[in-house]
């Protein structure tokens, strides 16, 4: 889904990324790059978006209701595309968010094989994840204007390492979304676990620029290569 507007970053999707390409075409032509989709779809209420998807014929584009759109319920907007694709419950489905420009084609495919091994173990899906950067031993709440530091753990040898969603990647099948209603609702999830600087999902500014830092850093050590960077299956941004 690329919708228009956006709450925090305003037309962010429209905003130049790199190459001279909008973050919508940039994540977009990096995702083609991938061979092993049978149907690429975007849906979308953007006329912008629709326009830059009339380049490239393999995409299907679908017109996201308005109504839909304001929701800002990517769930909702994965069951009107099982609604009105006619997927097989066996079928696949990879969602993809634009706003995670530095995921690659290599945890795309590695993702979709974890899920592919996984599948008939009671797995519902996998998505990825980021290890969180601060342990949430380390936060805490206010008591009478100080801090509540009971039972606090100071040492990294004490920690449990936690991870946080990254909105990159989210697989299942049509049948195991149908059956829990959505990703997270039963049967067992894998987390794909991928690295901070494949990691940045783009809500702010600060967001933003972070991406195009990395990249940068990326291009300028020679370790980014344009033809094996991402592949995509449902595509969708907000």
């Amino acid at each position: 889904m690329a919708k228009d507007g956006s709450n925090r970053l305003k037309n962010k999707n429209l905003k130049i990324f790199a190459d001279g390409l909008t973050l919508f075409e940039f994540s977009l032509k990096k995702n083609l790059k991938g061979c092993w989709y049978d149907e690429f779809m975007v849906i979308s209420n953007s006329i912008d978006v629709e326009e830059i998807c009339k380049k490239y014929p393999e995409v299907i584009f679908i017109k996201e209701p308005n109504i839909l759109a304001k929701l800002n319920d990517s769930w909702q907007v994965i069951k009107f595309i099982l609604k009105i694709t006619g997927l097989f419950p066996e079928d696949i489905l990879v969602y993809i968010p634009t706003t995670a420009p530095l995921r690659t084609y290599n945890d795309i495919k590695n993702a979709l094989a974890l899920f592919t091994i996984n599948k008939f173990n009671g797995c519902n899906s996998v998505v990825s994840v980021c290890r969180c950067k601060e342990p949430p031993e380390w936060s805490f709440r206010q008591k009478e204007g100080y801090l509540d530091v009971k039972n606090i753990k100071m040492t990294s040898q004490e920690l449990t390492p936690y991870y946080h969603l990254n909105g990159a990647i989210y697989i299942s099948t049509v049948e195991k979304l149908e059956k829990y209603d959505g990703f997270f609702k039963g049967g067992k999830i894998i987390p794909y676990v991928m690295s901070y600087d494949h990691s940045v999902d783009i809500d702010s500014e600060e967001d933003f620029e972070l991406a195009r830092y990395y990249l940068n850093k990326k291009r300028k050590n020679k370790q980014y290569m344009p033809d094996m960077d991402s592949a995509g299956g449902i595509f969708k941004h907000d």
